[in-house]
């Protein structure tokens, strides 16, 4: 199975998130499910955008987000995706250095 691994770094401001959501436009298309796990609060522009393009019921059913402002949330998220993940499902992971 291959496996692709995308790591964005770079100052705040800079379109990392951005770049998570572009691609999440084109997995979501493609018909399968984005599981992405926020350590800052920064993504709620970009999924409202996301919603306005794709529509709000298409990404509440293959978009899911989980806030994880510690290490037991962390936990707790990481747990529920692996119990729901399905082959061609991707994990994204934004802001970890928090």
């Amino acid at each position: 199975m291959d496996r692709h691994k995308f790591l964005f770094v770079g100052p705040t401001g800079k379109g990392k998130t951005k770049a998570m959501f572009n691609i999440a436009k084109l997995v979501i298309g493609a018909g399968k499910e984005v599981w992405y796990m926020s350590f800052d609060d920064g993504y709620h522009r970009h999924l409202s955008g996301l919603k306005k393009e794709l529509g709000e019921d298409t990404v509440n059913a293959s978009f899911h987000v989980y806030d994880c402002p510690d290490w037991m949330s962390t936990r707790k998220a990481y747990t529920d995706i692996k119990k729901n993940w399905q082959k061609g499902d991707w994990l994204m992971q934004d802001r970890m250095d928090i």
